[in-house]
């Protein structure tokens, strides 16, 4: 069977008809194509080495969705070699496919020519330390990208070394996503030593959702960190392990968090939190508008429910007592 045609037991037209039309339409320039969506259409290496050939014709396309297919390395590699010197492409996802090391080096040299590149996806491929080393030499002469997507890639606290290389050596780098990793304490004392060090401070979101290894000694050092950073969104999701310590931790940082560019979102559902956690955060939230700072943090994400309803219960009641700080009150208490 040709590796770009799934099966089709439903008699419905194959997707490899909507695969051509749309390569033929990025040949020819359409210039009414901006987004080419192939997202689990049965692409194969073959029909992306004419995606990729066709992108050499083509000056319209910015934004490319190439997940859930079975791309390899061949495939892969000619993509990335094609958007490397493509004018307008700013967005391109690869998840879900099934390249190896020799097509990480063709992205990590995509990523040190292309000069407008914005957001990567490469959930889901196994990525090991060495191929995240060299992303990161990639990333090392890149300037565009602003969003880098890891989830479910295998980084352990070593691959988290190297995404912390990318960190500290990037000028706008602003999103991370790093979930269903196997990254721990080490990994995130090296990420937030790289927040810390970075010349830019360009990272605003980062999550470490369900990476069950973090407990509160790497929460604390992210902690240590964020009050000098420009950190707006955190998700600890599903960290089991964070705990009443860890989240104590992220409390102090909520007390004098009214600088403009502080924390504004902090997801903390199935994080082990108990009612210490729960009223240290009630505490942390009343006590930071009690001095009248404007609270920077909109969203609060931490369930299960009861923990969630003693915040809701003492903050509003007594942040409407406070005057002239309504404004202050948390926009949304999310029960999740």
């Amino acid at each position: 069977r040709c590796a770009d045609r799934p099966t089709n037991p439903t008699n419905q037209p194959i997707m490899g008809g909507r695969v051509s039309k749309v390569i033929k339409q990025v040949a020819n320039d359409d210039p009414k194509l901006f987004v080419v969506n192939l997202e689990d259409a049965g692409v194969g290496d073959r029909s992306a080495v004419r995606l990729a050939k066709a992108l050499r014709k083509n000056a319209t396309v910015e934004v490319i969705w190439l997940h859930n297919n079975k791309i390899g390395d061949v495939g892969v590699s000619a993509v990335a070699a094609a958007v490397a010197y493509h004018k307008k492409v700013r967005a391109l996802r690869l998840d879900g496919n099934k390249f190896s090391t020799f097509a990480v080096k063709g992205i990590a040299d995509m990523l040190e020519r292309t000069q407008t590149l914005q957001f990567l996806h490469l959930d889901r491929v196994p990525l090991s330390s060495s191929d995240l080393h060299v992303l990161a030499l990639g990333m090392a002469e890149n300037g565009t990208l602003k969003s880098l997507s890891l989830t479910q890639c295998g980084v352990d606290d070593e691959g988290a070394g190297a995404v912390a290389q990318m960190i500290r050596s990037h000028p706008s780098l602003q999103t991370v996503t790093l979930r269903l990793n196997q990254i721990g304490d080490d990994g995130v004392r090296k990420l937030a030593d790289a927040i810390k060090n970075s010349e830019t401070k360009a990272i605003q979101d980062l999550s470490f959702r369900n990476n069950s290894a973090i407990t509160a000694a790497g929460v604390k050092a992210l902690a240590a960190v964020l009050p000098e950073s420009n950190v707006k969104w955190l998700s600890l999701r599903y960290c089991h392990k964070v705990g009443d310590d860890g989240v104590k931790a992220l409390a102090d940082v909520i007390r004098d968090n009214n600088r403009p560019k502080a924390l504004q979102e902090l997801y903390l559902g199935s994080c082990g939190v108990g009612d210490d956690g729960a009223r240290a955060l009630a505490d942390a939230v009343y006590e930071a508008n009690r001095k009248g700072g404007s609270i920077a943090l909109k969203q609060l994400s931490m369930p299960p429910y009861y923990l969630g309803a003693l915040l809701a219960d003492k903050l509003p009641a007594e942040l409407r007592n406070e005057q002239g700080h309504n404004d202050a009150v948390l926009e949304h208490l999310l029960l999740q």
